[in-house]
């Protein structure tokens, strides 16, 4: 399985307009500290193709063709990109919770089937399995377990730690890799989001590897985060847009 981040970023992306913040003056200076907002292409073993959120218009950076896409949630800085997206000339398969979905991609899908899901589905997608799970977020949100015949990923964002039984079911399945959101700098509470301290605990409970995905310009810059994180756990990494992982 091939994991392609194609964007790490929280809603505003990093540097946010106008904004002067650490993190935001970093980016302007360093293009590797850029973020777009979130977008995960997972490529299996077999071939099957699914994108997993639409932050951005992701078409210049997708050749392959999309077998699925899964989303988290409905907010629009994982669904952006649809819009754009939609328009394809082949028809693809969209999985989304059915809370708070957008009108316009529901009512007008062009060429997008829309497969609303009131509970987290167990889905087969060629040769991936995935098992959606409930996360803690203020709209229906769901994480993804995505397993083919080379190990498993799972996708943890947006959340705020995670429901019993959704932690349950990942110390169960061990996944080798799971991307979790971290997006606040150490020390910050918020009711939706974990901080990359509490994402890397949360991590260090049920995955061998933790890789500390949207990231907001709220956190520490880059390069800063970068050391924190090694200082602090043998098992977690931060992210950036364009990172590769094979499992």
């Amino acid at each position: 399985m091939i994991v392609n981040l194609l964007g790490t970023g929280g809603s505003e992306g990093i540097p946010n307009y106008l904004c002067r913040c650490p993190a935001c003056q970093e980016a302007r200076r360093l293009a590797f500290a850029r973020r777009k907002p979130t977008s995960v292409l997972v490529v299996s073993e077999e071939g099957t193709t699914i994108l997993v959120d639409v932050g951005f218009d992701v078409t210049p950076y997708v050749e392959e063709k999309i077998d699925a896409i899964l989303l988290t949630h409905w907010h629009h800085d994982h669904i952006a990109g649809l819009f754009k997206l939609r328009w394809t000339s082949e028809r693809i398969e969209l999985h989304a919770p059915s809370g708070s979905a957008n009108r316009e991609i529901v009512e007008s899908p062009k060429n997008l089937r829309v497969v609303l899901h009131e509970t987290p589905p167990s889905l087969k997608i060629g040769d991936v399995r995935i098992r959606a799970f409930p996360l803690n977020h203020s709209v229906q949100t769901f994480g993804y377990l995505i397993e083919d015949g080379s190990g498993t990923l799972a996708v943890v964002f947006d959340t705020k730690g995670l429901p019993p039984k959704s932690l349950e079911l990942l110390k169960n399945k061990s996944p080798h890799v799971a991307l979790i959101d971290a997006t606040f700098s150490p020390g910050v509470h918020d009711e939706n989001h974990n901080n990359i301290d509490e994402a890397i605990a949360l991590g260090e409970r049920f995955a061998e590897l933790t890789v500390l995905a949207h990231i907001a310009h709220h956190n520490l810059p880059f390069t800063e985060a970068v050391k924190y994180v090694r200082d602090r756990s043998e098992g977690a990494v931060l992210s950036y847009d364009g990172m590769v992982i094979v499992i």
